[in-house]
């Protein structure tokens, strides 16, 4: 099998985004459903981890999530909202897959969810 690049973006056989391939019997003997599975050391000053889906990536880069988790996290007139922040701005610059965020804040043990038409929010009570 081969994987095709398109508008960076990693298709299998030129059809599927890696990410959705893994569950598509047509494209089996191509890919592998086992994870690539990696453990870090964080680093006291990482603030917090974001989890999303190509709905987001497709048209957000990595810088401009961060920045604009940063500029959420760090208005204190506001809520948190990360994830819907990004959700929204995913979703204003035209993407066409399903949009899915969840932004954990590692500092103050709570995280920002959106994606499949819910918005989320919690924050540990320690």
């Amino acid at each position: 099998g081969i994987v095709v690049n398109r508008r960076g973006i990693a298709r299998v056989m030129g059809v599927l985004a890696v990410a959705r391939a893994i569950g598509d019997a047509q494209l089996k003997p191509y890919i592998s459903p086992d994870p690539d599975v990696s453990v870090v050391a964080r680093a006291e000053e990482t603030w917090f981890v974001i989890l999303a889906t190509d709905g987001l990536w497709d048209v957000v880069s990595d810088k401009e999530a961060v920045e604009l988790v940063l500029e959420r996290m760090l208005d204190q007139s506001s809520e948190f909202r990360g994830a819907r922040r990004l959700c929204h701005e995913a979703y204003t610059r035209g993407s066409t897959d399903n949009i899915s965020v969840l932004v954990i804040d590692l500092r103050k043990r709570r995280y920002s969810s959106c994606g499949g038409g819910r918005d989320d929010e919690w924050e540990s009570e320690g």
